[in-house]
């Protein structure tokens, strides 16, 4: 990711000279791009911060004056608490275990000679206005408390979530794509509407064959349906990916992929019902654009935080961790079926159904 943001940073000239080209009206830019500001105030042109980050994400890091102050000097121990510029109720903050990802993340200086911390303060203090990933029956409190930090205007532009893909767009995949696809939508179409829950962690965080075996005891005994989308760790041999008979004994109540799939065209198919996952900001768009009820595994970075608010919210249900970060199959089976099946999980999935509604629905 360093050297990303090095190959980014070495764009400034070229995009000057070709803004100064174009002279368009308006720029919209990445948190890494932290140098167009200073080309937008040159060219005369405004410019908007478009933030990955929820509102709660960008509140819970505080406004740039308390991190100009503190120099980037916190210890992880410090984002294990709710921050004292939030004057609601809040349980936005990171556990013991995130807690050190979380602080690393936002200050640690990288082959560029900034943190993301650095690049923030500049894009926010630059920047005309920001956008923000929000719709404010959903995250309001936080966009206004935002607006207040920042001092500038905090435009909320909805979850912005991606079209399924129609058939032509999935005939262009490659023939050994088309047929693992072509398997598990067969499987898909066989079970009962929402009730399969639909298993993945993003494309960043790689699990390690300690997590991937608890979490396959807690598919297990769940005794729900699943569709597991699984990256095998490198080095790692398949033999060893899956805990031993794990196969046999799910038998067809589950479904491993372990390529590429479309996310999108799985969490449209009527049988998913509900989804684990890490708490993404793209796939927690997309589950509640299509009201499946969410079963939370942050895993790194702001995926603790958005995970807090979901709940926050009623929103979703997280399964408890130890104070490592480590988890059981007991907490992830547990996890599951409150969510899916149990009465205690009712309000969760009927307060998802009618959030999903109220936000899509215009």
């Amino acid at each position: 990711m360093q050297y990303l943001k090095m190959a980014y940073d070495e764009l400034q000239a070229p995009v000057e000279k070709f803004l100064s080209e174009i002279k368009p009206d308006l720029i919209i830019f990445d948190i890494i791009n932290y140098w167009i500001p200073n080309i937008g105030a040159n060219l005369d042109i405004h410019t908007a911060f478009f933030s990955v980050f929820y509102a709660p994400t960008l509140v819970f890091a505080g406004p740039m004056w308390q991190y100009i102050k503190s120099n980037a000097k916190h210890t992880p121990e410090y984002f294990t608490s709710v921050h004292e510029w939030i004057p609601f109720p809040s349980t936005i903050a990171c556990r013991r275990h995130e807690a050190v990802g979380f602080n690393e993340v936002l200050n640690a200086k990288d082959a560029t000679g900034l943190s993301t911390g650095d690049r923030l303060v500049k894009v926010v203090e630059g920047c005309n206005f920001v956008l923000v990933k929000s719709v404010m029956e959903h995250d309001g409190d936080y966009v206004n408390l935002l607006k207040d930090l920042y001092q500038k205007p905090v435009v909320p532009i909805g979850f912005l979530p991606p079209p399924p893909q129609d058939s032509s767009t999935r005939s262009n995949s490659s023939d050994s794509i088309k047929n693992s696809n072509s398997e598990m939508f067969n499987w898909l179409d066989k079970q009962q509407p929402k009730s399969v829950v639909y298993v993945s962690f993003g494309s960043e965080y790689k699990m390690s064959i300690d997590e991937i075996h608890e979490l396959a005891f807690g598919l297990e005994l769940s005794e729900l349906p699943f569709l597991w989308v699984l990256r095998k760790p490198e080095g790692i041999d398949e033999s060893s990916l899956l805990p031993s008979g794990f196969a046999g004994r799910i038998g067809g109540r589950g479904f491993m992929c372990f390529g590429w799939i479309s996310q999108v065209e799985v969490l449209a198919h009527a049988a998913i019902g509900g989804s684990l996952c890490h708490c993404g900001s793209s796939s927690i768009s997309e589950n509640l654009f299509f009201g499946h009820n969410q079963i939370l595994m942050p895993m790194i970075i702001d995926q603790g935080i958005s995970a807090r608010f979901l709940v926050e919210k009623g929103l979703g249900y997280e399964v408890e961790r130890n104070e490592d970060g480590s988890f059981t199959g007991d907490a992830v089976a547990k996890s599951m079926r409150i969510v899916m099946v149990e009465p205690e999980g009712q309000q969760l999935r009927q307060k998802t159904t009618e959030m999903s509604k109220s936000i899509f629905s215009r």
